[in-house]
């Protein structure tokens, strides 16, 4: 299952629109510079082995640099350290992407080059190292003679826990993204809710304005229901104080139906966990049962999934 973190980031990020400013903005500026953001497209990742214990947000990204074809890897980073490199990681998540890259177009002479962006939210500080080149045990001169032969690798790391609030909010990109970013930045270092929304009312009414999904912005609230482990009531009293009369209505309704379809997916995913360790394998017409089931549909069939005696049985009508 991912994290509240882990959602909420690849559920604004997976938009070009949002990604291209954050990217554009932690990157060296004659690089980005030299990036062509119109050619940026969403492309499909696939990296994470979740048996081997890899959960993460990942994202990747194609873009023309020079006209030169180029992934851009995004990946979002929440612990301060990791019991595996980090570089390390990164590296192998590039060379799995360059190898899918070369099965994919068998035609192509060259592989195209794949830059890793780190988004780092704490807590504590990123503190492992953000490039292969430091992590070689290798003398001076051992160093010169072999740079040329074994690997070099570095990453971008946009660490939120040492990027000024002032800094942060100047960045340009697009009001969304912004909100996100400054969301994260801010539940990592405050435990209240109403003050970590008393200062993002203007960044709510910034993506607002600009158009955002409310959707979207509900589902900020959701994660800060989340992290923070706040009940419905509390989160809807912070927004009436701290968000305004001009937003609560539209908020607090869309989050409440942001918050039901969020139950109701647990309930679904609850259900399908279930069915596999009794059943086995989900049918087809089934699994459509499921996805079309309302919640209170989808808790009655948790419930009847205890004391059937075969998978027809939980969906059989009464």
């Amino acid at each position: 299952m991912p994290t509240p973190h882990d959602a909420l980031f690849c559920q604004v990020f997976s938009d070009p629109r949002h990604a291209a400013g954050e990217i554009r903005a932690v990157l060296p500026t004659g690089l980005a510079a030299l990036v062509d953001w119109s050619t940026l497209v969403a492309a499909p990742t696939a990296l994470k082995d979740v048996a081997r214990g890899d959960r993460h947000a990942d994202l990747l990204f194609s873009v023309e640099i020079g006209s030169n074809p180029t992934y851009l890897y995004l990946l979002l980073e929440h612990k301060s350290h990791d019991e595996r490199e980090p570089v390390l990681r990164l590296l192998e998540y590039a060379t799995r992407i360059m190898l899918r890259h070369a099965r994919e177009h068998p035609e192509e002479g060259s592989l195209p080059p794949v830059l890793a962006v780190v988004v780092h939210h704490g807590p504590g500080t990123f503190r492992r190292a953000d490039d292969l080149r430091s992590r070689y045990q290798l003398g001076s001169g051992l160093r010169a003679i072999l740079e040329g032969y074994i690997p070099q690798f570095r990453v971008v790391v946009d660490d939120l826990t040492r990027t000024p609030p002032e800094v942060l909010a100047s960045r340009t990109m697009s009001a969304m993204a912004k909100l996100v970013l400054v969301t994260m930045q801010r539940a990592t270092s405050n435990r209240n809710l109403a003050a970590i929304l008393r200062g993002l009312g203007s960044h709510f009414a910034a993506a607002h304005r600009e158009g955002g999904d409310p959707a979207l912005l509900a589902a900020v609230l959701s994660y800060l229901g989340k992290v923070r482990d706040t009940p419905l009531r509390e989160v809807q009293e912070a927004i009436r104080v701290e968000l305004g009369p001009d937003m609560e209505e539209m908020m607090i309704s869309t989050y409440d139906q942001v918050l039901q379809e969020g139950h109701a997916r647990g309930f679904a995913e609850a259900l399908r966990e279930q069915i596999r360790a009794r059943f086995g394998l989900i049918r087809e017409d089934l699994e459509a049962r499921i996805q079309a089931a309302d919640q209170t549909e989808l808790r009655r069939l948790v419930i009847r999934v205890l004391s059937a005696r075969n998978v027809d049985e939980v969906f059989a009508h009464d």
